[in-house]
């Protein structure tokens, strides 16, 4: 069993209804396959989001982020995001700064 949550997002009913079965996959079903650079990132956003709701991810940790291989895309298949929201005294957001709510 991991010890930390994975979120499974696929367009796939077969998919989603296998990550039911096992621990600690969760799945987030998509209409469509994710396709091209700002599509995914809307998507990632959405997940992330939706993580900190359900209470799956904490808000301000850190997302390890490993994806499908297309060739369209321009960026690396396994990369780290910081989610959204506030923990430990930093305020994190997709478009904001980092700082220390203490010192400003």
């Amino acid at each position: 069993r991991p010890c930390v949550p994975i979120i499974v997002v696929t367009s796939s009913d077969q998919i989603a209804r296998h990550c039911n079965g096992s621990f600690a996959l969760y799945p987030y079903k998509i209409d469509r396959p994710v396709k091209g650079f700002k599509h995914g990132a809307d998507v990632l956003e959405k997940v992330l989001s939706w993580g900190v709701e359900t209470r799956k991810c904490p808000a301000g940790s850190i997302a390890i982020v490993v994806k499908g291989l297309c060739v369209e895309d321009a960026y690396p298949t396994v990369f780290m995001k910081q989610i959204p929201g506030t923990r430990e005294h930093l305020m994190i957001g997709t478009n904001q700064k980092q700082y220390d709510s203490d010192n400003n």
